[in-house]
């Protein structure tokens, strides 16, 4: 696909990326205008008054925010936080103002993404292309919500916020260049003004979160834990799925397909294959991209394997609401009883790497956050 080739072009400074480089210093131009407007006041930003936490990234594309997020909501809750969601909605269509809800939410009004985190959490959200307007709408939606995540936005600087988390991969910041020419959407000198790196990896190194440093480092892994079933909702370890797609007596399997509309395809299918399961097919999607049911309908193959977030566009709220079937939640995960039977879904979640405490700083700085109150100065443009 040419997203790869794109990919691959950015981790290089080659012919393409100087011919391009005059564009990217057009771009980083004008996004330090935006910042500067907002710097010294002639554009206002909003500051909530619960305090907002950017989990973003300055690389294009997908880098583990997603998981991120679900691991936050999961451990700011057990800590006493009542977490809301406001996002983009990437793949919502546009609006003219913003989408809120919680729970069973369609991913085509809301995003795959967002809709797949608040399905499976039950969360507040509000997405829209003005994220201080979807966190406005937020709070009067839900007002129990006390602290808000924004997915993504580092570059959003309508939105105040007061702790921003950098997530990267192993990509880090490719060739080091702006977009076009690099796949950065700010330079690197952007790492050393967020609170703290999230590295994505699959050969943790020893960090230093030492208190004092700046910014702080932790890692972590996405993995595949098990796989749910869409149409039931029936859930199998690893183990006990790959036994599930091998035909007892017989030297052949039973034929997998597998895809994956995200941001890196590859990883869902090396993952699968690191786990024993090979794919007869493997379709990588474009990010975001829709799923034709009919086209799914006719493939050949026994199983269908998919992210989450490409199953959660696949649930068809109004067929539910006419066989009187509604979706239900099963496992923390949403699933559908009119789905494809053959679609089984790769459940999979952040592992923090080093025991190094995210989710403990991350409440003591909200903490302290909080006994300031809602006039606390924590905008970040400084």
């Amino acid at each position: 696909m040419w997203q790869t080739w794109i990919s691959r072009q950015w981790q290089k400074r080659g012919v393409l990326a100087w011919v391009l480089l005059p564009l990217s210093l057009v771009y980083g131009l004008v996004c330090l205008v935006k910042k500067k407007l907002y710097q010294t006041g002639l554009l206002k930003s909003y500051q909530p008054p619960v305090p907002v936490v950017v989990v973003g990234n300055i690389y294009v594309g997908g880098t583990g925010k997603t998981p991120v997020i679900l691991s936050l909501i999961s451990g700011l809750r057990q800590r006493g936080w009542t977490p809301g969601l406001v996002s983009r909605g990437y793949g919502s269509g546009k609006k003219s103002s913003p989408a809120t809800g919680a729970g069973h939410i369609d991913a085509s009004q809301f995003g795959d993404e967002t809709a797949m985190v608040s399905q499976k959490t039950g969360i507040s959200v509000s997405v829209f292309h003005d994220r201080a307007a979807a966190v406005q709408h937020l709070l009067q939606f839900d007002p129990a919500v006390d602290i808000i995540l924004s997915d993504d936005g580092l570059q959003h600087w309508k939105l105040g916020r007061d702790i921003e988390l950098l997530v990267q991969d192993e990509r880090r910041t490719g060739n080091g260049w702006l977009i076009p020419a690099g796949p950065l959407r700010e330079p690197v000198s952007r790492l050393s003004d967020v609170d703290a790196i999230l590295t994505r990896t699959t050969m943790p190194t020893p960090t230093d979160s030492s208190v004092g440093q700046n910014p702080r480092q932790f890692q972590f892994a996405v993995t595949i834990q098990h796989f749910t079933h869409l149409q039931s909702g029936q859930t199998l370890d690893i183990d006990s799925f790959i036994e599930h797609i091998s035909q007892p007596g017989r030297q052949a399997t039973k034929h997998v397909l597998a895809m994956a509309g995200i941001g890196v395809p590859e990883r869902f299918f090396n993952e699968l294959r690191q786990l024993g399961v090979d794919p007869k097919r493997c379709i990588p999607l474009p990010d975001h991209g829709r799923i034709d049911p009919r086209w799914l309908a006719s493939q050949s193959e026994d199983i269908i394997l998919m992210t989450e977030k490409d199953a959660i566009k696949l649930i068809d709220h109004s067929q539910n609401a006419q066989t009187g079937k509604p979706s239900s939640l099963h496992e923390g995960l949403l699933f559908d009883p009119v789905a494809d039977p053959r679609i089984w879904v790769g459940v999979a979640d952040a592992v923090w790497l080093n025991n190094n405490g995210i989710l403990e700083w991350l409440d003591a700085r909200l903490r302290d956050l909080k006994t300031r109150g809602p006039n606390r100065k924590s905008s970040r443009l400084i």
